[in-house]
């Protein structure tokens, strides 16, 4: 790993950071927890203090500060981001650890209510959409022609491509889906 590089994920995933343990001196790196007070598991301090033990066991490395990202994506409201806030903060109280910034989107960033936030705000911007909220071209009121996305076409989680393997000598293949 290089200086800014991110790694995400839970526990499980966390487990890969462990590879980099001989390598990290304490105090040469930062590890910051995510809170989202709208995601199961992170939506009390109890569950917070849980998670943060799962990472710090499987990672082998300290967790040094927090990052509030309370969000419900495009239903996201002041109300929910100041939810996480309070989240975080008080597990900031109870851990002494320090919260390193709020990740807000940026149409909500100078939302008045956001002012009692005293810690760095990063203001997001969504650059990919799911296809659900692609909004339909031109004056189709039938909704069939959509804008291009800039990707190719996603596919359903959990339908994998199809496996070409070969049967034994005499066979070219068989396709298993």
């Amino acid at each position: 790993m290089h200086p800014g590089e991110v790694v995400g994920g839970d526990d499980v995933g966390a487990t890969v950071l462990s590879t980099f343990r001989p390598e990290l001196e304490e105090g040469s790196y930062e590890l910051w927890q995510v809170i989202n007070s709208k995601r199961p598991f992170s939506h009390t301090v109890e569950g917070c203090l849980a998670t943060r033990a799962a990472l710090e066991k499987a990672s082998r490395l300290r967790v040094t500060g927090l990052l509030a990202n309370s969000h419900l994506i495009q239903e996201t409201t002041p109300e929910a981001v100041l939810e996480g806030w309070e989240l975080t903060h008080e597990l900031a109280t109870i851990t002494g650890l320090p919260i390193r910034c709020v990740a807000v989107m940026a149409e909500l960033a100078d939302a008045p209510q956001l002012g009692i936030i005293d810690a760095p705000l990063i203001r997001l911007e969504r650059y990919m959409l799911p296809p659900w909220l692609v909004r339909s071209a031109g004056n189709d009121p039938a909704g069939s022609r959509r804008e291009r996305l800039p990707a190719g076409r996603p596919r359903p989680i959990g339908q994998p491509p199809t496996i070409r393997t070969p049967l034994s000598p005499g066979e070219d293949h068989v396709d298993r889906d």
